[in-house]
């Protein structure tokens, strides 16, 4: 077989699984026209991006003109800057839920062109070495069979051509669901639950910028122990992209 022969059959091939199993919008869950992938167009104008004014440290939107938000001006933060791609409105939360608990693992790539979309120009300013997802505990990976956000981050990785280290970090103590606790229950239940692989430290590639994925932005708590993990480690920098997050 030719290469024009194989490119047909593979694209003849690809067509037939689009008709058979057919892409979804993220935020209708509605099948898209064979060969199409992304946000329909009935969906799009539903998507509420982040834009200004928010706050310079962790990226959520703020109500009126400030450089920082009540959390970060009460507190010390790990990361160095963090952003938002939009809000976390009813849409997104229905999405986030298919998405984490109901195999539409598809939506990670229309996340992705969200995120580089709405924050594409703070990924290019601060160019980290490399992309890496907040790690799930194995015993929640043997319940769900994938991390969602280490699919956000590899399908980022393959149009922002920003390697995605998926093992950097380690999730090493099973921990309560945070969306049942408040503020100091977070900080306390996360703390110490991260460390960096030893084989990286051992090997001597820490990185020297690192950009942590994940899907919603709370308190920041999360996102705060996985920095002060590299930090420690020996990552100089380190900055933070989620899909979504609230306001105060």
């Amino acid at each position: 077989m030719n290469i024009k022969s194989a490119i047909k059959k593979s694209r003849t091939a690809d067509a037939l699984l689009s008709f058979i199993y057919p892409h979804r919008c993220p935020i209708c869950d509605g099948a898209l026209p064979v060969g199409e992938h992304g946000i329909c167009p009935g969906c799009i104008d539903k998507i509420r991006y982040v834009r200004e004014p928010f706050c310079m440290k962790c990226g959520r939107p703020l109500d009126e003109e400030a450089e920082y938000c009540e959390l970060c001006t009460d507190s010390h933060r790990e990361f160095d800057a963090g952003r938002s791609a939009c809000l976390y409105d009813r849409y997104i939360r229905q999405s986030i839920i298919k998405f984490k608990y109901y195999g539409r693992q598809e939506y990670a790539d229309s996340y992705a062109d969200m995120i580089l979309y709405s924050q594409g120009d703070f990924i290019r300013s601060v160019h980290p070495d490399v992309l890496v997802p907040v790690p799930i505990h194995k015993k929640r990976m043997d319940e769900r069979h994938y991390n969602q956000a280490a699919l956000i981050a590899d399908s980022l990785s393959e149009k922002s051509c920003i390697p995605s280290l998926d093992d950097l970090l380690v999730r090493e103590r099973f921990t309560r669901r945070q969306k049942d606790l408040n503020r100091e229950e977070r900080r306390k239940n996360l703390k110490g639950a991260f460390k960096v692989n030893k084989k990286y430290k051992l090997l001597n590639q820490i990185p020297e910028s690192v950009m942590i994925i994940d899907d919603i932005l709370t308190t920041g708590s999360t996102l705060d122990e996985c920095s002060f993990a590299l930090k420690e480690a020996g990552v100089e920098n380190v900055y933070y992209i989620v899909l979504s997050c609230g306001k105060l």
